[in-house]
């Protein structure tokens, strides 16, 4: 007898508060990248002040795929959706005094500002104009200050406890200071939810979202039940590794073995699968592969690997800049009897006995697309 499959949950009606402890964990930048468009209900909890408390663009990958411009503005945006309520903020290469000016003016709860590598060159003068009154940690990294700038913005901080100082200035090799003996003690924050409580079905649904890649670098191991939920074949289904900024900073043996590590995972269950550049032929094996994209990948021999391993339930293969012959698509073709939606971009070139023997040869193809 068979059993219907359970109803899938409404993750859209997952409560704001439970929203925005999830979007505090996954981060203003991700947030601001299109995790808060999902859906409605994702939307407003994007617009909460309490997710743009503490935005760290110092060690996201974002810095270095964005231009400076663009990142100056993202992080204007998180300042405005803080709504006065920013505590934190760590931002690397691209801030500039209009920058630092605009988050102190407009942050008045900041305590803790964390820049490296920014060729900030007035940072006392832009103190002095607006000191940050709240500020209680200071982090300089190979940022360009003198002695007499230390000074200043020391004095436009009453309340600093935090100072640590590195490669920023030649007089004096001053590494970290810290525990200045009259600060006034920090405000208490309010109880942080238990966000590890979250059940495993929610977590299940929220994890495929984030996307898989993120899930490989570190998102399953924030605590033992979002790692539980890491562990679901479900999560695994689909693995995007085409277009995420991962792809252009990790070399191709990493690339590899965490894309190796999605296919353990899923079990067999594995229905879609992108990839750029670092795949190889010992990756194409998942028997339950509905939907390929490859794109740029020159050590992959498709036609011998689709031989070896018929891809019997592939219905959609897209193939951008793939060494490529009409051989090796007619091999395709042949074992691969449910394929119905063919899309072929700059892998071979097409002399006039192919180009009018093709149509015939594809003819059960719904969609086909050779350019």
């Amino acid at each position: 007898m068979d059993h219907a499959a359970p109803r899938a949950r409404d993750w859209s009606l997952l409560p704001l508060d439970v929203l925005s402890s999830i979007f505090i964990r996954i981060g203003a930048v991700d947030v601001l990248m299109g995790a808060g468009l999902v859906c409605r209900s994702w939307l407003e909890a994007a617009k909460l002040p309490e997710v743009w408390r503490a935005v760290d663009m110092d060690k996201h990958e974002v810095v270095f795929t964005k231009c400076n411009v663009v990142l100056r503005a993202m992080a204007k945006a998180a300042v405005d959706r803080a709504d006065g309520q920013l505590r934190s903020f760590a931002g690397k290469l691209f801030v500039t005094n209009e920058l630092i000016k605009y988050i102190v003016e407009r942050s008045p709860s900041l305590t803790s500002l964390r820049l490296v590598s920014c060729h900030v060159h007035y940072l006392a003068s832009v103190m002095q104009e607006s000191p940050p009154m709240e500020l209680r940690s200071l982090e300089l990294d190979d940022t360009y200050l003198t002695v007499k700038d230390l000074t200043s913005v020391v004095e436009s901080c009453p309340l600093l406890e935090v100072l640590r100082v590195r490669n920023c200035v030649q007089e004096i090799d001053l590494l970290v200071v810290s525990s200045m003996d009259d600060a006034a003690p920090l405000v208490s924050e309010p109880p942080a939810r238990d966000w590890s409580l979250l059940p495993l079905d929610v977590l299940s649904l929220i994890f495929p979202r984030v996307g898989a890649v993120d899930v490989l670098m570190g998102a399953g191991l924030a605590c033992r039940s979002w790692l539980e939920a890491a562990k679901l074949l479900e999560l695994w289904r689909a693995v995007d590794m085409d277009k995420h900024q991962v792809v252009f900073w990790k070399d191709d043996d990493v690339l590899c073995a965490m894309a190796k590590a999605a296919v353990d995972r899923s079990d067999g269950q594995l229905r879609s699968f992108a990839g750029k550049l670092f795949v190889t032929d010992e990756l194409m094996k998942s028997p339950s592969l509905t939907t390929l994209r490859l794109v740029s990948c020159r050590d992959l021999f498709l036609g011998r690997v689709i031989q070896e391993s018929s891809l019997l339930e592939l219905r959609s293969l897209e193939l951008y800049d793939i060494s490529l012959t009409v051989g090796d698509l007619t091999v395709v073709l042949e074992c691969c009897p449910l394929l119905e939606v063919l899309w072929v971009r700059n892998c071979f070139r097409i002399d006039e006995e192919d180009e009018h023997a093709l149509p015939a040869k594809f003819s059960r193809i719904k969609t086909l697309t050779l350019l």
